[in-house]
């Protein structure tokens, strides 16, 4: 085909077009127009989903098309052997996958795809799917390690905890604002194991330190992320000698305002902060299979997220967290993908071992729509290139492990 664009041009693509979470519908007309230009017969549902069908093929690729951007917009730069933006998170994760479903479509008279939306705010497109999948073996591209493959990943829900602070008139004369800014952030998941400092805990402990009340709070970016930003004004009774020298804590800036707030509140409410770890709660063979991240916060509000690779213990975080709080709502729950073996898995270690790719077997503590779409094939494994700090302003996708993909990707689905 002469026309045949490259998976890397398509990739810089798919960055021009803005899609967030929740607002995916300029890409979603791009994928359909480009699709029916391949003569794939397309399909979609009321959830944005989108099914690519052409002859009868063996294995659906499947993939999410929404990204959590962190940052005003998407601006692709290449550093040596990798590819990044420059002020903001990429979007590899997952636009290096639905780059290489649109590559693909170009070149196969036998295809299959399933590209899902809303994933990054809580699986919505997969939980919703209403479209069928005519092939036998799925194979999801949403995993961020060309070594690994992936038989497994955490479950998950969203806990959100009301604060219902008691605002009163501000007796206090001093007024602070306290900063956590551009801490590198991550994942939830992936990078929940690597002590990355949550600028939220970090914010709320240092008001715990100081004796003062809250006038305001607000910090996180996405749900699923590791907070990088969070700031609150207090206000004291006494002057802060530390303001502005950053004695308190490196990490912390604070800055004195000179101007008055009218009310603030007792920052007890943030008791919920106090008292609860955010961060790895189980390990078993090395890796984590239960964590905790808080990832969002307003004067009203706490947002956390809740993983397992395990049912029990996904069940077990749910009821904790009932029984200690009674202002907290449940949402966004999917189950864990837990491991199984199968013809598809073999079939993928055989390539990895012709292409002569180190390899291992794993489960991932992230999730994955696979535990969603189970249910929707006899076999599900999940392969991807290589992502470092994704849901950040410093994710990178290698782009040999990128080339190394779509060769496998090649060999599988035109067997």
């Amino acid at each position: 085909m002469k026309d045949k664009i490259n998976a890397l041009d398509l990739f810089y693509k798919i960055c021009e077009i803005p899609h967030p979470s929740s607002n995916t519908e300029k890409l979603k007309d791009f994928i359909i127009s480009f699709a029916l230009r391949q003569k794939c017969e397309v399909k979609s549902d009321s959830f944005g989903n989108i099914h690519l069908l052409k002859g009868k093929p063996k294995i659906c690729l499947q993939a999410h098309y929404d990204m959590v951007l962190i940052g005003e917009k998407v601006e692709p730069i290449i550093k040596g052997d990798f590819i990044t933006s420059k002020d903001s998170s990429l979007g590899a994760d997952n636009g290096a996958a639905l780059s290489a479903i649109l590559y693909f479509s170009q070149l196969l008279d036998n295809f299959e795809a399933i590209i899902t939306n809303d994933e990054e705010i809580g699986m919505i497109g997969a939980n919703n799917l209403a479209l069928k999948i005519q092939s036998k073996q799925i194979l999801n591209l949403d995993s961020e390690d060309i070594n690994q493959i992936v038989v497994g990943c955490a479950g998950g829900f969203d806990a959100d905890i009301k604060l219902k602070p008691k605002f009163k008139k501000c007796k206090m004369k001093y007024f602070y604002e306290l900063r956590c800014h551009n801490f590198s952030g991550g994942h939830s998941g992936i990078d929940i194991n690597k002590n990355i400092p949550n600028a939220i805990v970090e914010l709320v402990w240092a008001i715990y330190n100081i004796p003062c009340e809250i006038v305001s709070i607000s910090g996180g970016e996405k749900r699923n992320s590791i907070p990088a930003n969070a700031r609150a004004i207090i206000a004291t009774k006494k002057p802060l000698k530390y303001a502005n020298d950053n004695s308190i804590k490196p990490t912390i800036k604070i800055t004195k305002i000179n101007k008055n707030y009218k009310k603030s509140f007792n920052k007890k409410v943030l008791k919920a902060i106090y008292s609860i770890h955010s961060g790895v709660y189980e390990m078993c063979d090395n890796s984590v299979i239960s964590s905790l991240n808080i990832s969002l916060i307003n004067n009203k509000n706490i947002k956390m997220m809740i993983r397992a690779n395990r049912k029990n213990l996904l069940f077990r975080q749910m009821e904790s967290l009932k029984m200690r709080f009674k202002n907290i709502k449940i949402s966004g729950l999917y189950d864990a993908w837990e491991r199984e073996d199968s013809i598809l898995l073999k079939n993928i270690e055989q390539v990895y071992r012709n292409q002569k790719i180190d390899y291992e077997i794993v489960e991932i503590h992230a999730g994955l729509e696979c535990g969603i779409l189970r249910a929707k094939c006899d076999e599900i494994v999940s392969i991807g290139p290589t992502i470092s700090n994704p849901h950040s302003k410093a994710e990178s996708m290698d782009l040999k492990s990128f080339n190394q993909f779509l060769e496998i990707l090649e060999i599988l689905i035109s067997s």
